[in-house]
């Protein structure tokens, strides 16, 4: 659990551009990495081998950034279409 601490300490910034590369939303884009931060501290007992922790946790931020997405997209009516 340690690892991953200091693992977010050290690369907040990387998660953050990427997070907000697929919401393009700095508020959003800080959401997603606060709910991936979450997720991973919630399930860090799922991860097998820590050499993987950089992996297993990109992997729970895009999916998050995905998440997000799907939640809040955007409809047009068919009469603007």
């Amino acid at each position: 659990m340690r690892e991953l601490e200091i693992y977010i300490e050290e690369h907040q910034d990387s998660f953050y551009r990427l997070a907000y590369t697929y919401v393009k939303d700095r508020d959003a884009a800080l959401d997603v990495v606060q709910n991936a931060i979450v997720q991973a501290l919630t399930h860090i007992h799922t991860l097998k081998d820590a050499a993987h922790l950089q992996t297993w946790f990109y992997r729970i931020l895009v999916n998050e950034g995905l998440t997000y997405l799907r939640k809040n997209k955007r409809y047009l009516p068919l009469e603007e279409l």
